[in-house]
């Protein structure tokens, strides 16, 4: 490992560095035992998918199984911070290695957003939370860089950009799925879980499109627009 400790990386609170410290002592034994990097993010994938199956059960105000689904997500999360590890260790780190393991995580973000839409009860929220998953998952990364930083879209940036922006990792594969247990749990019920969490996203990803159409364009001589 680079540093001598993981609780050296700056860049990282100490809550991130704790599960890191963990999860390279697990993932030593997982090497130990045979098994790739590949082949976790793999079965990452398929236990996740389990997991919001499971959190569909709150929608009949069960809190028990869709408890055990927001586990299973958890577990995937754990599962993202040492598969890196067992790959160095192994001596073997491929470009297929790395986009595998990146898509978990934007696979978990996409089935949140789609978990919130069925909540709802309603198809038209569903399509909604799809498209303002693949803006908020895929097209913020690509853009953010060419977004002006202005005084007023400066302070905006910050809700996206922020390390605990509520479009991380963090707050929707973390937060929100707490939130689904604590709504089943106080009576709340996830419809207005859902309908609320839907309109939080669905105006975030309206906004960066309204940012995107303001924003300044790229050098032409760092990039080719596929358009011509």
């Amino acid at each position: 490992y680079p540093q001598a400790s993981v609780f050296d990386r700056p860049d990282f609170d100490f809550a991130t560095n704790l599960v890191k410290w963990f999860a390279i002592r697990v993932g030593f034994v997982l090497y130990k035992a045979g098994i790739s990097a590949n082949a976790l993010d793999a079965l990452g994938i398929v236990l996740t998918l389990s997991g919001y199956f499971l959190m569909l059960g709150a929608r009949d105000g069960v809190l028990l199984w869709p408890a055990v689904g927001v586990l299973i997500l958890y577990s995937h999360i754990f599962l993202d911070f040492f598969d890196g590890a067992i790959a160095k260790a192994s001596g073997v780190t491929s470009a297929l290695g790395h986009e595998l393991d990146n898509v978990g995580l934007d696979i978990d973000r996409l089935a949140m957003f789609v978990l919130l839409g069925v909540f709802t009860e309603n198809a038209y929220v569903v399509l909604a939370n799809s498209f303002a998953a693949f803006i908020l998952i895929v097209l913020m990364p690509a853009t953010q860089q060419w977004i002006s930083p202005t005084e007023i879209s400066g302070a905006v940036l910050r809700i996206y950009t922020n390390r605990y922006s509520v479009c991380g990792c963090r707050f929707i594969l973390v937060l929100l799925p707490l939130g689904v247990l604590v709504a089943t749990a106080s009576g709340l019920g996830v419809v207005a879980y859902g309908q609320a969490a839907s309109l939080v996203y669905v105006g975030l990803a309206g906004l960066w499109l309204m940012l995107c159409a303001l924003g300044s364009e790229p050098d032409p001589a760092s990039t080719t627009d596929s358009r011509t």
